[in-house]
């Protein structure tokens, strides 16, 4: 027979949740004191070889990189949370109506630039521009080129001179 103690203790404490109950014997109540305290022993040897055997497959080290991935998403969550949760500043006593009046003025400034031309894409009121600035007349007819200018390409950059070699000379590189 069982005792009901030790099926409840293994059953809900999560020390046992991944031990293989097969392994540990069963504690008879109706045996002597000492019958029991080495059925008792037995079965805390089976439980320590069980938790051991459990122990060699959990690494210390991946427990710490799965809690340091937690805490990066956790605060990469706590900064997207205090990011969507900032205040703009935006006085609670706005008057909605004058909000409303403003945003018909829009619409009807709106819909007056969209039937005319816009003011900064109609001509200038001042035509005589020239006057005002003071400029000199533009040139006309050609320029005359100075004789000791150089001469040039077809890009329009100085021509390079051609060196003669004297004849017994030889070109070493």
């Amino acid at each position: 027979m069982k005792c009901p103690q030790h099926a409840a203790a293994t059953s809900s404490s999560p020390l046992f949740a991944g031990a293989r109950r097969s392994t540990l014997p069963p504690i008879n109540v109706d045996k002597s004191p000492s019958k029991r305290l080495s059925q008792k022993m037995t079965a805390k040897k089976a439980a320590n070889k069980e938790l051991k055997g459990m122990m060699k497959t959990v690494r210390i080290e991946d427990i710490d990189s799965m809690h340091d991935e937690m805490m990066d998403l956790m605060d990469a969550s706590n900064e997207i949370q205090e990011t969507l949760g900032r205040s703009y500043n935006v006085p609670d006593d706005i008057d909605e109506e004058q909000l409303m009046g403003e945003l018909d003025a829009l619409e009807a400034d709106m819909d007056f630039e969209s039937n005319s031309v816009p003011s900064y894409l109609q001509p200038d009121k001042e035509t005589d521009l020239d006057s005002e600035l003071n400029l000199p007349a533009a040139p006309s007819g050609h320029a005359t080129i100075p004789a000791n200018r150089q001469q040039e390409d077809e890009l329009g950059l100085p021509t390079v001179p051609h060196a003669s070699i004297p004849p017994g000379c030889i070109f070493v590189p």
